[in-house]
């Protein structure tokens, strides 16, 4: 199934309906959740995949100590997650602004101090959408099929 055009890594998080994050949070969330959309499912597909959510919590908090800048937080994790470029060109400007944003140390505190609920965030997110697409694939396989009350 076609991926739509607006499936970003900030349209994924904003759908979970959960209370919205702002400030160097938000920032945080959404490197979080390209940190997900960017993992390589050849490498945690698999017997690997029940350690993912776990890897992904210890491996933002770990990358924070790269250095000072987020540029530097995301390369420590790219290869220790084995992530790929991100695939998508809206994908790939958010992440090149939020890398850009300014506020590193803010942000980088709140991925060392808080990658759990970040993860947890994410996680939902992605729920949330598999289950949507899930929906959306039933309604699909569902048209053109007569009603199920229609007496014929």
């Amino acid at each position: 199934m076609p991926v739509p055009d607006d499936d970003t890594a900030a349209t994924m998080v904003d759908a979970a309906g959960l209370p919205p994050l702002e400030g160097p949070q938000r920032t945080a969330e959404l490197l979080t959740a390209m940190a997900h959309r960017c993992a390589d499912w050849d490498v945690w597909g698999g017997p690997r995949a029940i350690r993912y959510w776990d890897a992904l919590t210890s491996r933002t908090r770990q990358a924070c100590y790269a250095g000072p800048r987020l540029s530097l937080w995301w390369e420590r994790l790219t290869v220790q997650m084995s992530l790929t470029p991100p695939p998508r060109k809206a994908d790939r400007a958010l992440l090149a602004s939020l890398l850009a944003g300014g506020d590193d140390a803010a942000v980088l505190d709140v991925l060392r101090r808080e990658p759990e609920a970040l993860v947890l965030r994410v996680r939902v997110a992605a729920d949330t959408r598999r289950e949507a697409r899930a929906a959306r694939a039933a309604d699909d396989e569902t048209e053109g099929e007569p009603d199920a009350e229609l007496p014929f």
